[in-house]
């Protein structure tokens, strides 16, 4: 999220260190043009770095057992993927989840670690800003 945040910072200060005229407006124009290119080319760069993974064959699992694997159930969407898990809960309210205490360590553990990254990048922000005005 922090991220997110830094994209207008960087953007508003390409376009006031070269796009603005002598006044101190910005240059619609040019600086529309250079968002264009801009994400044209990023755009470009993802598309020449999409890699596709080929399709496997489908495979019919009802007519594909083999050697009397009879026995054996096809596989689901909900077949778990570990052995020997605990069923987990299913809840059918907002407030069956609230009142869960796993809810609640994991909120606070990303809120935690969100506010102690979004600090470090305020402050590398700062510092790259500090740099750039010297």
């Amino acid at each position: 999220m922090a991220l997110f945040g830094l994209s207008p910072l960087i953007l508003s200060l390409f376009a006031s260190k070269w796009f603005t005229d002598s006044t101190g407006g910005l240059k619609v124009a040019e600086f529309t043009a250079f968002l264009a290119i801009l994400t044209g080319i990023i755009h470009l760069l993802g598309a020449i770095n999409l890699h596709v993974e080929p399709q496997l064959p489908e495979v019919d699992v009802s007519t594909a057992t083999e050697g009397g694997d009879d026995d054996i159930e096809a596989p689901t969407e909900r077949t778990p993927l570990v052995g020997n898990i605990k069923k987990l809960e299913t809840y059918d309210s907002t407030w069956d989840v609230l009142n869960d205490y796993h809810f609640w360590i994991l909120a606070v553990a990303s809120l935690l670690t969100l506010g102690a990254v979004r600090s470090i990048y305020s402050l590398f922000t700062t510092k790259f800003l500090l740099f750039l005005s010297v």
